[in-house]
């Protein structure tokens, strides 16, 4: 979950986030908010302020990245690709498969 203002500027850093029906009601006594992306589903019957809206069709794409990518180019802020690391919400878990792969029949 992360927030935004209108112009696209970050109001909140995504995190991984537990919601209830009180979330967010210090922003949504003050104004609307819009909710979108598959998580806007799931919490759509858990907040029902009146200033909340969900725009369940709407999901992100790839496609809204090239503007930023291109306004970070505009200003040369560039990524040192030999140190840059993912951010993951979560930590990544594999589970061992059960087969013994190198048994062949």
């Amino acid at each position: 979950c992360s927030t935004y203002s209108i112009n696209g500027e970050t109001i909140s850093e995504p995190e991984a986030k537990i919601l209830n029906e009180n979330s967010f009601n210090e922003t949504l006594s003050k104004q609307k908010m819009f909710f979108l992306g598959d998580g806007s589903v799931k919490v759509k019957d858990i907040i029902k302020h009146q200033n909340a809206n969900f725009m369940d069709d709407v999901l992100p794409s790839a496609v809204s990245f090239g503007n930023l990518a291109y306004a970070k180019f505009q200003k040369s802020e560039f990524e040192d690709l030999a140190y840059f690391e993912p951010f993951y919400l979560k930590e990544f878990h594999t589970i061992p498969s059960k087969k013994n792969l190198l048994l062949t029949k």
